[in-house]
């Protein structure tokens, strides 16, 4: 599944750049979003209609919606934004390198520990980060 995602991922970075240079952010977001709703809907409707909201606690509300609006929407609406200036390969860094700043943040308040297979999967992360970064600039010659 996280193949797929990554080659995912690459696929809409490349592919949907000349659509968001077209279009505005919120315009393309928007049908991104319905797209992924209605796609999503028959696989959880069920669990959307079984569930007994009115026994979730408020501070539970709270967290969901502030996952909601910034994990999810405010950071999907940041990655168009980005590829309008940046290249594809600088804004694929962000999503590579967030679940390692999130497992940090996450150890170092105490809410994860630390384990050796964490520290193999974020130096394989960094790694290719890395290359990437460092092949890219090779092949960019100076004026």
């Amino acid at each position: 599944m996280l193949l797929l995602n990554s080659l995912t991922f690459s696929m809409y970075l490349g592919i949907f750049r000349p659509v968001i240079s077209k279009y505005s952010v919120v315009t393309f977001m928007k049908w991104a979003f319905l797209f992924s709703l209605l796609y999503s809907l028959p696989l959880s409707a069920k669990g959307l209609v079984a569930t007994d909201y009115a026994a979730i606690p408020s501070q539970v509300r709270w967290e969901i919606g502030y996952l909601i609006v910034f994990a999810t929407v405010i950071a999907y609406y940041l990655i168009p934004y980005g590829q309008r200036f940046i290249r594809p390969t600088l804004v694929s860094m962000y999503n590579y390198l967030s679940p390692v700043i999130a497992t940090i943040v996450s150890i170092w308040t105490g809410l994860d520990v630390i384990t050796w297979q964490k520290v193999v999967a974020a130096a394989a992360i960094v790694s290719g980060v890395i290359l990437v970064s460092k092949s890219r600039a090779a092949k960019v010659t100076p004026k």
